[in-house]
């Protein structure tokens, strides 16, 4: 996955990994699965954002980083 090869050089990346591992991790014990319903919408939105990361923009952006200085 994209989202996992730029999360190095994108900190809110490896944020978003970090904290969907450690709900994962966190979570997978409780049985309530009430308050596991609650607990969802806080990684939500981390989630998508590691499901949006697009492989085509991301290329686009090292080829683009790639070019001389003075150059088009």
């Amino acid at each position: 996955m994209t989202s996992i090869a730029r999360a190095r050089s994108t900190p809110f990346l490896l944020y978003c990994w970090a904290l969907t591992g450690l709900y994962a991790i966190a979570f997978s014990s409780f049985s309530n699965m009430g308050l596991l319903v609650r607990q969802r919408s806080l990684v939500l939105p981390c989630f998508f954002v590691l499901l949006c990361v697009e492989p085509a923009l991301a290329a686009r952006r090292t080829r683009r980083s790639g070019r001389r200085a003075g150059g088009p």
